[in-house]
C-alpha cells in the first residue's frame, strides 16, 4: 500500500451488542441518539445499506462460518452502531467508542426517577440470561455454614409503543429532540453540552449499585443545571434557584426547600471533602432524584425559556428583586413538578433491591 492510500480516510461502522434491550417494531425497531443508532437485531438486514453495510448480512455470515465464528448479529437482541471515518482500523477509536458509551447512559436516563427497585438493566454481557448472587455465612463457634444464593433472570428493558407513550411525561422525549437537533429554538452550545452531561450522569446514577456514587452523580448534575458558580455562596445559591423555579409550590417560602437542600449539600460536602458516606440514605437518593428529574424535565420541555446556562440564575435574580419590591412575580414560565414517592413500601423496596441503608 502506497503512502497516498495510507493517508486517505475510510468509512467504518463500530458495532456493539446491547444485551437485555428489546426495541419493538411498533416504534420502528430503532432509536437514534445523536450519531448512535440502537436497532433491533431483526431489522438490521433490512436497513443494512443505511447503516453502512455494503454486503448482505447473509454473505457476511458465510465468511464468519468458514472461520467457525458465530453468526453476525446473533449475540444480542439489539445493537448500537456508529459510523465514522479513519485513516486505518488500527487508529485510536476512543471517540466512537465513547460516543456509544455516552449514548448508552443517555438511553439509561429514560428510566430515571422511576421506582429504583424496578430498574431494567441492559448493556453489557453480564445482563444476558441468568445472574447468580448470594453469600456464605460461617459460624466459627458452632461450626456450621449457611449458604444463600439466588438466581436472577433480569427482565429486559422494552422500548415499545407503551414505553413511548409513557415517556411523554418524562424528560427523555424532550431531551432527544434537543440532542438530535429537532427543535426550532437556538440554544447555547455549551448549555446543550451541560444538559447532555446531566442526562449521562442521571443514567449512571440509575444504574449504580453504590449509594454514594448515585448520590454524587445526582448532586453534580443538579449543580451544573442550576449554573452554580464556584464563587457563589452554598447552599443558599442552590436554594434561591430552586425556589425561583418551583417556589409556587410553597407560596414562595424558602423553608421547605432549605430543609432538604441543606441536608443534601452537607452530605455532598462530607462525601467530597472527607470521603464520609455513612449517613447517605435511600430517602436522600429519592430527594436528589426528584430535584434532578424536575430540573431536566422542565429545562428540556421549556427550552425556549432556558436557552443558556445563565437563564436560571437570571430568573432567580428577577424573582428575588420582585419579592423585595413586593411585586407580583411574572417572569416564571409555566412549569410542572413531579413529587417523590416517599411511602414506606417504596423506600423499603429500593433498599432491598439495592442493599441500601
Amino acid at each position: 500500500m502506497d503512502s497516498q492510500s495510507q493517508n486517505q480516510s475510510r468509512n467504518y461502522v463500530l458495532i456493539y451488542p446491547v444485551y437485555n434491550l428489546e426495541i419493538s417494531q411498533d416504534i420502528g425497531g430503532e432509536i437514534q441518539i445523536e450519531r448512535v443508532t440502537f436497532v433491533a437485531r431483526d431489522k438490521i438486514p433490512r436497513i443494512r445499506r443505511r447503516l453502512g453495510f455494503a454486503k448482505k448480512i447473509s454473505e457476511e455470515n458465510k465468511v464468519w462460518k468458514k472461520h467457525h465464528l458465530p453468526k453476525f448479529f446473533s449475540e444480542a437482541s439489539s445493537y448500537a452502531l456508529i459510523a465514522f471515518r479513519s485513516k486505518n482500523n488500527n487508529e485510536d477509536m476512543s471517540e466512537p467508542i465513547n460516543k456509544i458509551k455516552e449514548a448508552f447512559w443517555i438511553l439509561a436516563s429514560s428510566q430515571f426517577f422511576l421506582r429504583r427497585d424496578f430498574t431494567k438493566y441492559f448493556g453489557s454481557l453480564e445482563y444476558q440470561g441468568n445472574m447468580i448472587t448470594g453469600f456464605t455465612l460461617y459460624d466459627q463457634s458452632q461450626q456450621f455454614t449457611i449458604r444463600h444464593f439466588k438466581r436472577i433472570n433480569p427482565l429486559p428493558y422494552k422500548l415499545n409503543k407503551n414505553w413511548k407513550t409513557y415517556k411523554k411525561n418524562h424528560f427523555f422525549s424532550f431531551l432527544l429532540k434537543i440532542l438530535n437537533d429537532n427543535i426550532s429554538e437556538n440554544i447555547n452550545s455549551d448549555w446543550k453540552k451541560t444538559i447532555r452531561n446531566a442526562s449521562i450522569l442521571a443514567g449512571k446514577s440509575i444504574f449504580s449499585k453504590e449509594i454514594s456514587q448515585s448520590f454524587l452523580y445526582n448532586m453534580i448534575a443538579i449543580e451544573s443545571l442550576l449554573g452554580i458558580d464556584p464563587s457563589e455562596k452554598y447552599p443558599s445559591s442552590i436554594i434561591n434557584r430552586i425556589n425561583a423555579l418551583f417556589g409556587w409550590l410553597t407560596q414562595e417560602d424558602h423553608k421547605p426547600w432549605r430543609k432538604v437542600i441543606e441536608r443534601l449539600y452537607e452530605l455532598r460536602c462530607r462525601l467530597v471533602h472527607d470521603g464520609d458516606i455513612k449517613d447517605i440514605s435511600t430517602v436522600d437518593i429519592i430527594h436528589s432524584d426528584c430535584i434532578l428529574f424536575n430540573l431536566l424535565y422542565n429545562i428540556c420541555r421549556s427550552i425556549k425559556y432556558f436557552p443558556s446556562s445563565q437563564s436560571v440564575s437570571e430568573l432567580s435574580k428577577k424573582i428575588q428583586a420582585r419579592k423585595i419590591l413586593g411585586q407580583k412575580i411574572k417572569e416564571r414560565p409555566k412549569l410542572r413538578y413531579f413529587y417523590p414517592d416517599l411511602s414506606v413500601p417504596t423506600i423499603n423496596g429500593i433498599k432491598k433491591a439495592n442493599n441500601w441503608p
